[in-house]
């Protein structure tokens, strides 16, 4: 299935549900629509609701921007979206960037085939390209691959390691740690 995040932000920085082996829109209304009454019963205070605004699954993102709009729309709070791809650069353990040298970053979401939403990233973080749909060869990202670390990661990035010479995968998963550090 889908990993999909909807996060509450507030006093807590990692109240998270966990959605790995469902799909994300089986479980994205009962579990959140709980998250006030859970908050209330921890005594946090909820400031604001953080969400995935794609790339991604087209029903997860609209069901979870659903649920999140009710939410903020019921608790008067304000709504953040946050780039999917971002969210995966700053969920990276800094232990998985070893070298001291600037590298170029590369989520990549699969879209099936050979095809993923992608957007690269310096080793900052900051967007060097819009995001896009992309179909991955060997001639893809030739221009950030040579002479610098590549580093590729997300549910598309395996299958494209094979055919993105000198590449660099990683296993990273988005965390509501990552999207509350943007």
């Amino acid at each position: 299935g889908t990993v999909g995040t909807t996060n509450l932000i507030g006093d807590f920085r990692d109240a998270h549900v966990d959605f790995k082996g469902t799909y994300h829109q089986e479980s994205q209304g009962t579990n959140q629509w709980n998250s006030p009454y859970f908050a209330s019963a921890n005594k946090w205070h909820i400031d604001a609701v953080a969400l995935s605004q794609g790339p991604g699954s087209y029903t997860g993102l609209r069901i979870g921007t659903s649920v999140a709009k009710g939410l903020c729309y019921g608790m008067n709070i304000p709504l953040i979206p946050v780039n999917t791809l971002q969210i995966l650069c700053a969920s990276i353990p800094s232990r998985l960037l070893t070298s001291s040298s600037p590298h170029s970053l590369c989520p990549m979401l699969d879209a099936r085939r050979m095809e993923v939403y992608t957007q690269t990233f310096n080793s900052e973080g900051v967007a060097q390209s819009d995001v896009e749909a992309k179909i991955i060869d060997e001639e893809s990202f030739s221009a950030e691959r040579n002479g610098k670390p590549f580093v590729i990661f997300g549910s598309g990035a395996k299958k494209c390691a094979e055919v993105l010479e000198g590449a660099t995968l990683i296993e990273v998963v988005p965390s509501a740690r990552g999207m509350a550090r943007l």
